[in-house]
């Protein structure tokens, strides 16, 4: 039967608790959280069970197998276990506890937490994890080498023991299938906040881009409208300006000319002063439809800023679903294959313990 019963069962829930990208990263940062470590070395330990357990579905190069479980292990138990010494009693108790539940006896499970301390403070954990590897592999042996791949298969080929390394393998893969699920969990609900990303990206465009952008328009609109009517005025105020010019020549005339009429000196001082009062008006208008241009240019100016702000507020937060969404989505698409792949192996395996079962159950009712 299974050594590492116990201790598999106390590592899915470590899986199922740990957070994934910690899981993914564990060798990235030192995890100072005793609690914490504890979960992720529960993890390491099921996870080299799991890798130690389930068979290759096809011929393998062991060595370099047995290598990658290996170098794994160790890398992440190094970083793992690089804790604090103010963790020393709670991290021993339960290194303990692990060695007892695996099947270590109290001189060994004490021997393991006496060395981890030593190693730790010569700064030399590699070593230390490399010998507790082979410790939790060697208390992990598949029974059967029949058809067998899987590390440290002995020749054992009972028809109940194929049967329990049947077993064995289903409960790895099922470690396998739990931590899958529980990523594939996590990234739906992932995707299902990402809809109320789009929803807010939706909202912003809606309530602050896109009436900062009618703004500008209106706006625009109006400043064109003003710049015409602003070009007429000039044209206005130049044509009253040369008609001024001209009525004063004129006034000029009839006053230099003694024998101009004394009506015709009245009339050419009435039209100059109709026609510098004309200019003076034009010139006012001219005046403030330019005041009125040069606020509205400002007010264009700060329209214009404001639906820039807003627009690249909605565009980076569009920018960031789509980042988002993409990376989430691949992650999915990856975890769905992976997860039918480890289903699909599961059933193999366990279409072949039925298999056996059959015939040992008959054999053993004939007994």
């Amino acid at each position: 039967m299974l050594l590492l019963a116990v201790l598999l069962l106390s590592g899915v829930d470590a899986v199922r608790l740990l957070d994934s990208k910690a899981q993914q990263n564990v060798d990235s940062r030192h995890l100072k959280d005793v609690d914490q470590v504890m979960k992720t070395w529960s993890s390491i330990v099921t996870d080299v069970w799991a890798d130690l357990v389930i068979a290759a579905e096809e011929p393998v190069d062991i060595a370099k197998s047995d290598k990658a479980v290996k170098d794994k292990f160790v890398k992440d138990c190094a970083v793992t276990l690089d804790v604090h010494p103010t963790s020393k009693d709670a991290v021993g108790k339960t290194m303990s506890a692990l060695c007892g539940k695996a099947g270590g006896t109290e001189a060994e499970c004490k021997d393991m937490t006496k060395t981890l301390w030593e190693a730790h403070e010569a700064k030399k954990l590699k070593p230390w994890c490399e010998k507790t590897f082979a410790w939790f592999a060697g208390k992990t042996k598949p029974k059967c080498l029949q058809k067998c791949k899987a590390f440290l298969c002995k020749d054992r080929c009972a028809l109940k023991d194929e049967i329990n390394d049947l077993s064995d393998e289903v409960s790895a893969y099922q470690i396998k299938l739990d931590t899958v699920s529980t990523k594939e969990k996590r990234a739906q609900e992932v995707a299902k906040s990402l809809e109320e990303d789009l929803a807010n990206v939706e909202k912003v465009d809606k309530t602050e881009c896109k009436p900062a952008g009618e703004n500008v328009t209106k706006l625009e609109d109006s400043q064109k409208s003003i710049t015409k009517e602003l070009a007429d005025l000039k044209k206005a105020t130049s044509k009253a300006s040369d008609d001024k010019d001209k009525a004063f020549e004129s006034l000029k005339k009839v006053k230099a000319n003694k024998k101009a009429k004394k009506d015709d000196a009245k009339k050419a001082e009435a039209d100059y002063k109709k026609a510098s009062d004309t200019f003076l008006e034009a010139k006012e208008k001219q005046a403030k439809k330019n005041k009125i241009a040069i606020d509205l240019a400002g007010d264009v100016l700060q329209a214009r800023l404001i639906k820039k702000a807003r627009c690249e507020k909605m565009n980076n937060m569009k920018d960031e679903y789509e980042e988002n969404k993409k990376s989430n989505d691949k992650e999915l698409k990856e975890l769905t294959a992976e997860k039918k792949k480890i289903e699909e192996s599961m059933g193999k395996v366990e279409a072949k313990k039925k298999s056996l079962e059959t015939p040992l159950n008959a054999a053993l009712k004939a007994a």
